[in-house]
């Protein structure tokens, strides 16, 4: 799925996950809507990471999602924000944060300090797996930790050691991908249970 702003999607503005969290809301109403009975499985890289779980966290989030896989995603889009202005772009954060913000709300109608997945995350109903390269250095490892810490349902972390923003799988593809493939069985087999349960 391309999202608001991405590839074949509409949109001009990347909203940093807090719009962006509807949109996959309604892709997997969509999704059920079509096909009732099909569980899905959402996994996500930086930005997407922070969509999925935040989408998870929703309320409303449908009954057809079975969990997600959340690599390298920010806990708190301020704080991503705040720390690429410090470290990559090397630019005060005060007053630039502050405009960008501003710029954000009346163009785009949203905030950077609207959502924090620290505080969100147990809305979260199904099993996430965190994963996160030590090495990450645009988005740091601290997120990932921050929100595993604060996530008091079914989890798995895998952190690996050497992994620049995005590139654990590359980093060690054996291990990601055995711990993924268990995750994603693991989801699938609670979920077939849960459907058993339920109907």
């Amino acid at each position: 799925v391309d999202h608001r702003g991405h590839g074949k999607s509409e949109g001009e503005e990347i909203c940093f996950g807090v719009k962006e969290r509807y949109d996959m809301r309604d892709w997997l109403l969509e999704l059920q809507k079509r096909y009732p009975r099909l569980p899905v499985f959402l996994s996500g890289i930086s930005m997407g990471a922070t969509v999925a779980l935040l989408a998870a966290a929703l309320p409303d989030c449908p009954e057809n999602l079975m969990g997600v896989s959340a690599d390298c995603g920010y806990s708190h889009p301020q704080k991503e924000v705040c720390h690429v202005l410090k470290t990559k772009m090397k630019m005060p954060v005060f007053p630039l944060y502050h405009l960008a913000d501003l710029i954000c709300r009346r163009r785009a109608g949203f905030s950077f300090g609207e959502c924090d997945l620290a505080c969100e995350i147990n809305g979260v109903k199904v099993p996430v797996l965190f994963i996160h390269g030590l090495a990450d250095d645009f988005v740091p490892p601290y997120h990932t930790e921050r929100m595993y810490d604060a996530f008091s349902g079914d989890k798995e972390i895998v952190l690996v050691e050497g992994a620049g923003h995005g590139i654990a799988y590359l980093e060690d593809p054996r291990r990601v991908t055995e711990v993924l493939e268990g995750f994603i069985d693991r989801c699938h087999e609670k979920w077939l249970m849960q459907n058993r349960k339920s109907g």
